[in-house]
């Protein structure tokens, strides 16, 4: 375990990750879809604004809303592009993920989350 990986175990918060799977199609044909619990894990979750000291994602066009988040996973998370977060009550979608690594072996990864509203 990395210092990474020991501060996300020390000081993260339990978030659980949901990934979305096919249960069927519907009367036209076209797929249909459910939100699944995939895992629990320890992330540190953290304001948007603090991310900028430590590196950059590159991140579809937009403003960054205040409510928006960055995610620090252990290097094993099952986190993907376009899961679902659900942290502090509140659910968010992973719209871009990266891997911090060292020569080929993958450190942690970083989610940028951007806060789902309804």
């Amino acid at each position: 375990m990395n210092s990474v990986e020991e501060l996300i175990e020390l000081r993260g918060d339990t978030v659980k990750i949901y990934g979305r799977e096919q249960i069927g199609v519907d009367e036209y044909g076209r797929p249909r879809y459910q939100w699944s619990l995939k895992a629990e894990e320890k992330a540190l979750i953290q304001h948007v604004r603090r991310y900028a000291a430590v590196g950059e994602l590159i991140l579809p066009a937009g403003e960054l809303q205040k409510d928006d988040r960055v995610g620090y996973f252990k290097a094993d998370s099952v986190i993907e592009e376009d899961d679902q977060v659900e942290w502090m009550g509140h659910r968010y979608e992973v719209v871009a993920l990266q891997p911090r690594t060292l020569g080929d072996r993958v450190l942690f990864k970083v989610a940028y989350l951007r806060r789902m509203i309804g």
